[in-house]
């Protein structure tokens, strides 16, 4: 008989947490991710990209407004940094061409434009 109270015990504890909707089993049942959220550019790729541009120690960052990723641009010359200077700190649509998927932090970019 002990048993079986223990049994009943541990199905309401689990009814009960169920129906309160505890995190804990949301996190077995997770849904993917969608199809085009999280797509890596691939190298040679070119386009218009919409987000903020920052200046971390001498390189100027846009990360995507949509995806999250970061594109760093690496040969500007002075040509270029005059060109994004003034769009440091703000959101910007910058043409650009994909030179390198490899880094972990950032995709490296070629700057074509700016696109307004």
């Amino acid at each position: 008989m002990k048993h079986v109270r223990i049994a009943f015990a541990v199905c309401a504890a689990v009814l009960v947490v169920s129906l309160a909707g505890c995190a804990t089993f949301g996190v077995l049942v997770q849904q993917p991710p969608a199809a085009g959220t999280s797509k890596t550019p691939a190298k040679g790729d070119t386009g218009s990209i919409t987000g903020r541009l920052e200046k971390n120690k001498n390189q100027y960052v846009l990360t995507d407004a949509r995806t999250g990723i970061a594109y760093r641009f690496v040969g500007l010359g002075k040509d270029g940094e005059k060109q994004l200077a003034p769009w440091v700190g703000k959101t910007v649509t910058v043409r650009l061409e994909v030179i390198s998927t490899e880094s972990a932090k950032a995709v490296n970019a070629r700057f074509v434009a700016i696109a307004q």
